[in-house]
């Protein structure tokens, strides 16, 4: 690593220089790189939470399934559900798990405030 590596563009830049040598020490690079991929909602299993997704454009095998419709397994939250042939974003979480980032089109949003609380917005109301 030369010194005027680390002289480009203050101490931003020279602390993304010496995270990348230590993560080439350590034999980790490439763990932190983003993984997006864009497809088609082949089909929904609301109950799981999860849908298969046809891949248009990235570097993923052509269709992906069990991605989940949130970014975290968590019982709490919003839950997108995409609609069948709507196109989508998915994005590999940090437990290596991929889940819906970005939607063209919804089917429903769901709502969780805890296990028996829940309100659902959809085409109905």
């Amino acid at each position: 690593m030369e010194s005027n590596e680390l002289n480009k563009g203050g101490s931003a830049a020279a602390n993304r220089v010496i995270q990348e040598a230590i993560r080439k020490l350590a034999g980790q690079t490439g763990l932190n790189d983003p993984v997006f991929a864009l497809g088609t909602v082949k089909d929904v299993n609301q109950d799981e939470r999860t849908c298969s997704v046809e891949i248009t454009l990235g570097e993923l095998p052509e269709l992906v399934e069990g991605v989940n419709l949130m970014a975290s397994e968590a019982a709490d939250g919003f839950v997108r559900i995409p609609s069948q042939g709507s196109q989508v974003q998915i994005k590999l979480a940090p437990d290596n798990e991929f889940y819906v980032s970005m939607w063209s089109d919804l089917d429903a949003l769901e709502i969780y405030i805890d296990s028996s609380n829940k309100l659902r917005f959809d085409k109905n109301g």
